[in-house]
């Protein structure tokens, strides 16, 4: 199925790209840079007869950088959302969540604490409020993915 860009990018190329290295994937293809037949499972879109990237680019070029950094990760299914959890190379901890229910938002666990920041699929950091992962808008995607980025193991 051709889904929305914006669906996509928010959080499956990464959360998936993550998941397959965690699980010991060591050769990842991702959809395509351009697909004339199917343009929804394309990074870029052509518009005047140029080639423009879509955000799904944004998300899969830092998944790919994010995967580079990585010392070791795993992956774990938890009740409400998949995990990658592990370390950079620079020493940083660091959880990917996504919500694995279709019927209500699940909460971060974050327990109070304040020595974490919390990013969204394009690197930005994500507002308070909006933290929660919410549900998947797809049954066989994950819902908008959140980075969980600590000094402090997580």
């Amino acid at each position: 199925e051709d889904l929305d860009d914006s669906i996509l990018a928010e959080g499956y190329p990464f959360q998936a790209i993550l998941k397959a290295g965690a699980l010991g994937v060591n050769h990842i293809t991702y959809h395509t840079l351009y697909d004339r037949e199917r343009p929804g499972h394309s990074l870029t879109a052509v518009e005047g007869g140029r080639l423009i990237l879509k955000s799904s680019y944004q998300t899969v070029s830092l998944a790919g950088e994010f995967l580079e950094n990585i010392a070791q990760s795993h992956w774990v299914e938890k009740p409400g959302y998949e995990t990658v959890t592990g370390t950079l190379k620079n020493r940083l901890f660091f959880q990917t969540l996504s919500n694995s229910r279709d019927d209500r938002e699940v909460g971060l666990p974050l327990a109070g604490r304040d020595d974490i920041f919390v990013l969204d699929a394009f690197g930005n950091i994500v507002p308070e409020g909006l933290r929660n992962l919410p549900p998947k808008l797809r049954s066989y995607l994950g819902g908008p993915l959140r980075i969980l980025i600590s000094q402090n193991p997580l």
